[in-house]
């Protein structure tokens, strides 16, 4: 059931949306973008289920008609326009959905209102067909742009929505959506909530995986490579990182957050700051073994690689320097 009150984190982003509801002040166009799709999924569905509530409040009532067919997604003027399994979201699709019907005004609400989904794979041609939509709003209608990267849309959208850019959610809020709806200890959870860098879509792809478990432990078992990098380790290293390409940003992460635990230890800051409490003697026996300069260099081209991996770096070529940055 999608209500303010039952979304994780983005409280700032909820208030600001709320004021708008509440001062009337509701744009013809946004954008909510984010890579964490179950978050910007919430908080889009939510918003559109408010500007449809009969009670005519900050938040759903879930009691009206309105309320009740928009959860059952049936709400006559609520329409989706999604790719459809394609990979992009093409200009026929627009002119079906939104152009051609645009013009037919709400059958029992107030707005008929727009989501597109992924709308960040819309072609250029589609962008440009909704551009006019944008321009010369109907009263009733509004458009939702739900998008992973806001970035991919013509200057003349983004500069004609409101641009809603969800943040990562902090470690608090994780910690206790992971204790509210998992079967998992306090204690533990700070593992989770740090891989999976508040993100909701990627804490559920980790929190119960296999897969995640044994990527970690191999990843942990490279680290200890780390401690002696001669020539035999070095290329053990690249292969790991080679057979993972497409993980690349994760390892990168993880890596960091280990070594970030290190140097707790090392600085003898209190171990209830740890994220890898489950790892506690490797970390202890890792840190007794690397020097404050050579942990500072790990930690400082891992970071710079982190920083600068969007720009298109050749992860082969950044993974190799990295390691001749570290041995120094």
């Amino acid at each position: 059931m999608y209500s303010f009150n039952k979304i994780t984190g983005h409280a700032d982003t909820i208030k600001s949306i709320k004021n708008s509801i509440a001062a009337n002040k509701i744009s013809h166009a946004y954008i909510f973008n984010s890579d964490d799709s179950i978050s910007r999924e919430m908080v889009v569905q939510t918003f559109a289920k408010t500007l449809m509530c009969e009670a005519s409040s900050v938040d759903s009532c879930n009691d009206c008609i309105s309320c009740k067919t928009f959860e059952h997604q049936n709400n006559p003027d609520v329409i989706y326009i999604d790719s459809e399994d394609k990979k992009s979201i093409g200009v026929e699709q627009i002119r079906e959905k939104l152009i051609f019907d645009i013009n037919i005004r709400p059958y029992q609400n107030k707005y008929k209102i727009y989501i597109i989904k992924e709308a960040d794979t819309m072609t250029e041609s589609a962008q440009n067909a909704i551009l006019k939509t944008i321009e010369e709003p109907c009263e009733y209608a509004i458009l939702i742009l739900s998008s992973t990267d806001y970035k991919k849309f013509l200057p003349t959208i983004l500069s004609r929505c409101i641009l809603i850019d969800l943040k990562p959610i902090n470690i608090e809020d994780m910690n206790k959506y992971i204790v509210d709806n998992y079967n998992k200890k306090i204690e533990n959870v700070d593992i989770y909530s740090s891989y999976s860098e508040g993100n909701i879509s990627k804490l559920e792809n980790i929190i119960n995986s296999k897969e995640f478990t044994e990527f970690r432990n191999e990843l942990i078992e490279t680290t200890r490579m780390f401690l002696n990098l001669n020539i035999e380790n070095i290329i053990k290293i690249k292969k790991f990182f080679e057979q993972n390409e497409k993980k690349y940003e994760e390892i990168l992460n993880l890596l960091y957050i280990w070594y970030r635990d290190i140097n707790i230890i090392k600085s003898e800051i209190s171990t209830k700051h740890l994220i890898n409490k489950d790892k506690t003697e490797e970390l202890n026996h890792q840190a007794t073994e690397l020097t404050y300069a050579y942990l500072n260099r790990i930690i400082e081209n891992i970071q710079y690689i982190r920083e600068n991996i969007k720009r298109n770096l050749n992860p082969k070529l950044a993974t190799h320097v990295m390691l001749l940055n570290v041995k120094g």
